[in-house]
């Protein structure tokens, strides 16, 4: 072994599957004990994506549950992406964020499981099936 620093093993994880398990078990994966894996940008990349999708679950949820559903609107964008939109009016706040298809998809996922339901929001089978096979992915 030569003088210089060793450098972490590469990582064979899918990082939009890694993304969508830390949104739906952040505990799973600790950064803490696997560090050298969260070195590898990507994987960094997706930790920050996974904690995208659970601030607006959280967020969206609480207004759900607290009887005032946010002001929701999805536009697909040409990028293949999905503009969402809500505001919260009686804080006057509003949040705009772009997601992948399976991002959007894990919001609406655990807006179900969260028991939080809005119709613009609403969980599709095509929804559960586009997250159940991307967690799959970790898997191979």
């Amino acid at each position: 072994m030569s003088g210089g620093a060793s450098r972490p093993p590469p990582v064979l994880v899918d990082p939009e599957a890694l993304a969508v398990a830390l949104a739906v078990a952040p505990g799973v994966y600790s950064r803490n004990k696997m560090f050298a894996f969260f070195k590898d940008p990507r994987m960094a990349h997706a930790r920050a994506r996974a904690r995208l999708v659970r601030s607006l679950v959280q967020e969206l949820a609480r207004a759900i549950a607290g009887g005032r559903p946010p002001g929701v609107r999805c536009e697909a964008q040409p990028s293949g992406r999905t503009e969402l939109t809500y505001e919260l009016s009686a804080l006057r706040y509003s949040r705009t964020v772009e997601l992948s298809s399976v991002e959007m998809s894990t919001v609406r996922y655990l807006l179900d499981k969260a028991q939080a339901f809005s119709a613009a929001l609403a969980c599709s089978d095509a929804d559960r099936s586009l997250v159940e096979s991307t967690l799959r992915r970790l898997g191979e």
